[in-house]
């Protein structure tokens, strides 16, 4: 219920407590608005990890360790998902998020991913994750690693690996979010602009997931 509830208030809460430096005294992350180009991105993957550690500690939760496995496995599937123009948590071939970070050598047991395309940097990206049920989910777990990956060589990916979940607290924790969550497609098309899309992936058991899907517009989107 806590959990619940504190997933709740942040959805709703994110743009007001931490996207004003000035008014709160949040410590802006180096490269965070700057644009995703095919030069920059060790630096705005950096930034997404820092928004991202902004807000858990913003919400009394501990800071998440960056992991070289999960930051391979995201950055391939960024640039999986622009190369051959897809945009999902599974490969063409079949593959799902816990398979791509078990390739790397990270246990598939416990791994969540966000993932999102056209959106021009890491603030707006991070924004829009936490007015989604289902990524603040992610984003507000209990994982104490992550992995960034980004490409830009068409349309700008993003994909966010997090793990070393406990799986038994994932499915407590995640059930408060579930008729708001992702998967049913409604909030999103509730909360997003036009031509937007929201995908996350969060821990659970092995499932059918569903089909890459193309891109159908250059506008931004995220699942």
């Amino acid at each position: 219920m806590a959990r619940g509830l504190l997933i709740s208030l942040a959805t709703l809460l994110a743009p007001l407590l931490w996207l004003a430096p000035a008014a709160h005294a949040r410590t802006a992350c180096p490269s965070e608005q700057s644009a995703l180009t095919v030069d920059n991105g060790a630096e705005v993957s950096a930034a997404l990890v820092c928004l991202t550690n902004q807000i858990r500690g913003h919400y009394g939760l501990p800071a998440l360790r960056r992991d070289a496995r999960l930051d391979t496995s995201a950055r391939l599937h960024s640039e999986d998902m622009d190369r051959r123009d897809y945009f999902s948590h599974t490969t063409p071939e079949g593959l799902t998020s816990a398979a791509r970070t078990a390739a790397q050598g990270y246990p598939a047991r416990g791994t969540g991913e966000n993932i999102a395309f056209g959106y021009p940097d890491a603030r707006a990206v991070v924004l829009a994750w936490m007015q989604s049920a289902g990524h603040c989910t992610n984003i507000l777990s209990d994982a104490t690693d992550i992995g960034i990956g980004v490409s830009a060589v068409s349309k700008t990916y993003y994909t966010q690996n997090l793990g070393d979940f406990s799986a038994r607290a994932d499915r407590r924790r995640a059930t408060p979010a579930r008729t708001r969550s992702i998967w049913t497609r409604s909030v999103t098309r509730r909360r997003r602009r036009p031509g937007q899309r929201l995908r996350g992936r969060q821990p659970t058991s092995p499932r059918t997931a569903p089909a890459p899907r193309s891109p159908t517009s250059q506008e931004p989107a995220l699942r």
